[in-house]
């Protein structure tokens, strides 16, 4: 059984979204929008390999430069519960040394 290219392609831009899902950068994402613009385009016209791998490049490229800063403002990760107070990780009652100075919105440095 022999595939369409264009589908071929969907289905590897499809599987690297889903290894983007088991990956925390958010790089891998942007290949597979590179791989679905050659399939979009291999779908309507044909063009020559050397076509799609240069399509492919050009599309990755543009896709990490102009949607990146986008998919990490939705990516980013939040906590549903921002009133917590109790972590795990912190032990309660141990003195600690401040490096530098923790200011309110701003991070500090803490010597455990």
């Amino acid at each position: 059984m022999i595939f369409a290219p264009w589908l071929i392609l969907f289905v590897v831009g499809v599987v690297l979204a889903f290894v983007e899902l088991m990956e925390p950068v958010i790089i891998i994402i942007f290949f597979g929008v590179g791989s679905w613009v050659v399939a979009g385009v291999l779908a309507i016209y044909p063009i020559t390999l050397s076509q799609q791998v240069l399509l492919f490049i050009v599309a990755s490229i543009l896709s990490i430069v102009f949607l990146r800063r986008w998919f990490m403002k939705i990516f980013k990760g939040m906590s549903s519960d921002k009133n917590e107070t109790d972590y795990d990780d912190f032990p309660r009652g141990e003195k600690v040394e401040v490096v530098q100075a923790i200011h309110p919105h701003l991070t500090g440095r803490m010597l455990f």
